[in-house]
C-alpha cells in the first residue's frame, strides 16, 4: 500500500495491520473504508471514472485514524451479525 498512500499514512496503516492478528481480514475493512468514503462518486460515474476515483482517492485521505475507526466499525458490526 505505499504506492497508494503518502509515507506517515503508510507507516499508520502498516502499524495497525502488523498489530492486528487478523491482519489480512482487517485488511478487507480498510478497503471498505475507502471505498465507502467515495461511495456516492463511484455510483455516479462511468467505469473510467470509478477506477480514477478509487486509484486516487488514498492520496486524499488526510485523516487515516478516521478511515481505520471506520474500518474497526465495519468489523464489529460484521462479527455481531455474523453471531446472530
Amino acid at each position: 500500500m505505499c504506492q497508494d498512500f503518502e509515507m506517515p499514512n503508510c507507516v499508520r496503516l502498516w502499524d495497525t495491520l502488523l498489530a492486528d492478528s487478523e491482519r489480512f481480514d482487517f485488511l478487507n475493512f480498510v478497503s471498505a473504508s475507502v471505498i465507502i468514503s467515495v461511495r456516492n462518486t463511484i455510483l455516479t460515474g462511468d467505469f473510467a471514472a470509478m477506477m480514477e476515483c478509487l486509484q486516487g482517492e488514498t492520496k486524499r485521505i488526510a485523516d487515516v485514524p478516521a478511515m481505520l475507526q471506520t474500518a474497526w466499525e465495519l468489523k464489529l458490526n460484521y462479527e455481531a451479525r455474523m453471531e446472530e
